[in-house]
């Protein structure tokens, strides 16, 4: 009679042992089913990619966060923004003013900021540092100094 009940026992712990380990594990997988159902952003706000437009031409797509996707190639031919920076400096309304330029970092040149650079592209390397850039999806994109294009689609710091 007594080895019948500590076999009953013996018998009730090992079940619940059982649930206990069950339900740790279903608290573990819970978060981890979660991130496997969630699909990652495709882009986020301020990326561009590097593309080629319908004539051949290089451009840039900027990221278009409402649908989660790279618009449509633009700026074909051409790198957005311009070689130089319009300043105004004077009074509202326009009269009395004037307008100068601020030259704009070249090619491979320092900057912090997008708007530095004649590409409108600085880019931050890992060992070089802050610097202008240009989109290219093959090496023959990337002009003297740099040695090619990144697995990033832009040029590499020399």
């Amino acid at each position: 009679m007594i080895s019948s009940a500590r076999t009953a026992a013996r018998r009730t712990d090992i079940a619940r042992t059982a649930a206990r380990v069950l339900a740790v594990a279903w608290l573990a997988a819970t978060p981890l089913a979660h991130l496997a159902c969630t699909e990652p952003r495709t882009c986020y706000e301020g990326d561009f990619a590097a593309c080629t437009c319908a004539d051949g031409r290089l451009g840039f797509a900027a990221c278009d966060t409402a649908n989660d996707a790279f618009a449509a190639c633009g700026s074909c031919g051409l790198l957005p923004g311009a070689p130089t920076t319009w300043v105004y400096s004077g009074s509202e309304g326009g009269a009395g003013g004037t307008a100068t330029t601020t030259a704009l970092a070249a090619f491979m040149e320092d900057c912090t900021v997008n708007e530095d650079c004649e590409s409108s592209l600085c880019f931050s390397y890992t060992a070089k540092g802050q610097k202008c850039t240009l989109p290219c999806t093959t090496d023959s994109d990337c002009p003297p100094p740099s040695t090619g294009c990144n697995n990033k689609g832009v040029c590499k710091a020399p």
